[in-house]
């Protein structure tokens, strides 16, 4: 019971110091724009800590490719999609108010849009502003 004890509590220690967490591989990374911009992971780690968090109060954009690696909920949504689609992963945004993560673009593959907070204005464009990738 001693050596069960000590185990949780060393658990339980690691689990509350941030430094023993293990961070994403760097494909899955959190993505930070600021200005429309992406900042390199040197930048981020200077001016930030590589916290995504004081990146977003400072008014930077957090995108997270391939949320669905990190959430059971967004992994199941896109098993059930998958039925349908072929391939399917989900990608998200965090943007402060009044701003915008990207600067107009074309995508090289069909998106499906959810807004689950918030509001934006959202252009399609007939004609593309940009060539397409």
């Amino acid at each position: 019971i001693a050596n069960a004890n000590a185990n949780a509590n060393a658990n339980a220690n690691a689990n509350a110091n941030p430094s023993n967490i293990i961070p994403p591989p760097p494909e899955l990374q959190p993505l930070i724009f600021r200005n429309q911009t992406p900042l390199q992971p040197h930048q981020i780690q200077t001016d930030y800590s590589s916290n995504p968090f004081a990146s977003y109060i400072d008014g930077c954009s957090i995108v997270q490719n391939h949320a669905d690696c990190f959430s059971t909920t967004f992994k199941n949504l896109c098993r059930d999609l998958q039925q349908s689609f072929p391939h399917v992963y989900i990608n998200t945004y965090l943007t402060p108010t009044n701003s915008s993560a990207v600067k107009a673009h074309a995508d090289d593959r069909d998106v499906f849009v959810i807004q689950i907070q918030g509001c934006k204005r959202w252009k399609v464009y007939k004609d593309v502003p940009v060539p397409y990738p």
